[in-house]
């Protein structure tokens, strides 16, 4: 089995891919969403996935061509790709197609906490392969994106107890 050696930039430009397609669900969902409160909450998180593209291209832009240690990128390489591969959204199953296919806010919360799981564990996961200098930056992200993900479960949570 051949082994995948992902060097700092393609593991940006993936995260880049992330927030753009996390933006994408966002802004869809917020547009089809009936009640106010989550179309609003949607907007605010799609607006947020805006701020993390920003700095992901700063990260491109700053980082130049960086090669994680070596240990690390045999390690980690196949392993961040499967994670990049399995996220929520697929060229089969785009994010404007998975807004559309969540008929109830429950379901659109859904797909939104799986977003930010994937992107929590993928942000976890990526800090060796970025320069020294930048890693605050990808933690800071996944911080953000756990805020996301409480967030949407309290909102979650809020709406079950109403049922």
């Amino acid at each position: 089995m051949p082994v995948f050696v992902l060097h700092g930039e393609e593991v940006v430009e993936i995260g880049l891919r992330i927030e753009k397609n996390g933006r994408a669900f966002y802004l869809k969902a917020s547009e089809l969403a009936k009640v106010p409160d989550i179309a609003k909450l949607f907007k605010f998180l799609a607006d947020q996935e805006q701020n993390h593209i920003l700095q992901f291209r700063s990260i491109m832009r700053s980082g130049g061509s960086y090669q994680p240690p070596e240990a690390v990128a045999e390690e980690q390489s196949a392993y961040i790709r499967a994670l990049a591969d399995m996220h929520v959204f697929t060229p089969e199953f785009p994010p404007e197609a998975a807004a559309e296919k969540a008929t109830a806010p429950e379901d659109a919360i859904g797909i939104a906490i799986g977003v930010e799981k994937d992107s929590i564990l993928f942000y976890r996961n990526i800090e060796d392969f970025v320069p020294p200098k930048e890693s605050e930056v990808i933690r800071e992200i996944r911080r953000q994106e756990e805020m996301h993900l409480r967030l949407l479960t309290e909102k979650l949570q809020s709406i079950r107890q109403k049922k």
